[in-house]
């Protein structure tokens, strides 16, 4: 499923969906750069968004997510950095930022 929306601004968006859900799948922005994002198959929680130009595929800019058993995100990963969160009750906190694989 795809849908147009036109952004005040004069650019266009479109959007495309993971098939028989309102899960957002693709964006692809007016500048032709394309959100693509990747979702776990039983929970549709978010694994992966990626950012690329239409033009040659080009990575923009990458972005991992890691869950627990709830469905709390306990890592993110982008452009060589990494956040691992803590969940303490209801609340989360960053619990260690590393950057290009270091500690």
């Amino acid at each position: 499923m795809r849908n147009l929306f036109k952004m005040p601004n004069d650019t266009t968006s479109i959007y495309g969906y993971v098939p028989g859900t309102s899960l957002l799948s693709t964006q692809t922005f007016g500048n032709g750069v394309v959100k693509n994002i990747s979702y776990e198959a039983s929970r549709d929680l978010q694994t992966q968004i990626r950012y690329a130009k239409a033009a040659d595929s080009s990575l923009v800019a990458p972005r991992t997510y890691a869950y627990n058993s709830l469905g709390q995100v306990t890592n993110r990963a982008q452009r060589g950095s990494m956040i691992d969160f803590a969940w303490k009750q209801k609340t989360c906190v960053p619990a260690q930022y590393r950057k290009n694989g270091g500690a």
